[in-house]
Order: C-alpha cells, then sequence, then structure tokens
C-alpha cells in the first residue's frame, strides 16, 4: 500500500497502518497476471476482504523476502483447471460474486481448457506455460 500523493512505498503489508487514517491508498495484488480481467480481480479482491472482515479472520504474519518454498502459505494453484477446481469448491466467494457469474465463468474457462487440450500440442507438459504455441496465436491474435 501507498500513499498516492507521496509515492513512497509504506509497506508490503497491509496490517501496516502507519499514518494511514483517512488517506487515498493505492493497493497491489501481484496475484493474478496480466491477461487477468482486472475487474472480476478487483472484484474478488473485495469480496475476500469483506469476508475477512465479517468474520474476523486475522490476516497471516508479514512475510520478509521470498515466499516461494515456505512453510505454512497455502499454494496457489499454478494451473487453470486446478484454479477453477478450487473456485468451484469456494462456498464463500462464489456467494459474495454471486452463482451465476461463477456458474458462467467456470463454463467458459473449462471450454477455454477444453479447446486448448484439443489443439495445442503438449497442453498437459509442465513446460507448456513458458512457450506461445501455434494454437494460441491463430485462437488469440486471429485479427492481428
Amino acid at each position: 500500500m501507498r500513499d498516492v500523493g507521496a509515492g513512497e512505498p509504506l509497506g508490503r503489508d497491509p496490517s501496516y497502518s502507519k499514518g494511514l487514517a483517512g488517506k487515498r491508498l493505492h493497493v497491489e495484488n501481484r496475484v493474478p497476471c496480466g491477461a487477468s480481467n482486472p475487474y472480476l480481480v478487483g472484484a474478488a479482491a473485495i469480496a475476500a476482504g469483506l469476508d475477512g472482515i465479517r468474520n474476523r479472520i486475522e490476516p497471516p504474519p508479514k512475510t520478509d523476502g521470498l515466499a516461494y518454498g515456505l512453510e505454512g502459505p497455502t499454494p496457489i494453484p499454478t494451473r487453470l483447471k486446478a484454479a477453477l477446481d478450487e473456485l468451484e469448491k469456494d462456498t464463500t466467494l462464489r456467494g459474495l460474486m454471486g452463482e451465476e457469474l461463477i456458474h458462467l465463468f467456470l463454463a467458459v474457462k473449462r471450454h477455454e481448457i477444453s479447446k486448448a487440450t484439443d489443439h495445442a500440442r503438449d497442453f498437459n507438459s509442465p513446460g507448456w506455460t513458458d512457450r506461445v504455441d501455434d494454437f494460441e496465436v491463430a485462437e488469440l491474435f486471429e485479427f492481428l
């Protein structure tokens, strides 16, 4: 978070609140990728915050340094199918975002996975996310 006017980082931790009362804040979420819909990402972050406030969920302790490989934090899914499976099980987020939105989102994303599985070479290989497949170029850049 940072004070919008100052441009100076105040801390990487949402529990860091020195001098923040009554100021406008910029909150940065680096978990989603650049291809994410920013409106859905924002809505999900607000929904998660509301859940935390309503249920008085204490945030985890501050993490110093890189979080990769740390014991304790729940790992985030690294493949879309696994992330969709987790979303489908998340009754809290489904309730806050709306059943219809989540149902349609899951259907669209699973259709995208099906198309990629059928047309991209080596879709299930570990290195697939490190390259751009001809299928992706044809699918995503058809109008260029």
